[in-house]
């Protein structure tokens, strides 16, 4: 959603949520802001909204343990600025990309 409204992006920041209940409070604080975010008149409508866990790396090059271990991994993320913006200063080279297009992505070697 962050790449419907900038307000989303605060989901996208690396290391700024420590547990599922505090991204129960950080939601309940946002309150109806998130709702209103994502703006009518852009085609959405939000009726609720969940935690969807936590993100895992994934790639065919090396084990992810650590960001340093990202230097020069070819990433797929989603087309949110903030998340781009973070794996490019962990190192790697982010590609934004709509799921549907990954495993084109994975056979040409666009994506590890």
């Amino acid at each position: 959603m962050s790449s419907v409204a900038d307000t989303f992006g605060v989901f996208e920041m690396p290391y700024i949520i420590t547990s599922r209940d505090h991204m129960r409070r950080v939601r309940d604080e946002l309150g109806e802001s998130v709702f209103d975010a994502a703006a009518r008149d852009r085609g959405y409508r939000i009726l609720a909204y969940f935690e969807n866990g936590f993100r895992h790396i994934t790639n065919n090059t090396r084990p992810i343990t650590v960001p340093e271990d990202l230097e020069g991994v070819k990433l797929r993320t989603p087309k949110g600025e903030w998340r781009v913006k973070m794996f490019k200063q962990y190192g790697a080279n982010p590609t934004p990309m709509s799921f549907s297009d990954v495993f084109t992505a994975l056979k040409t070697g666009v994506i590890d």
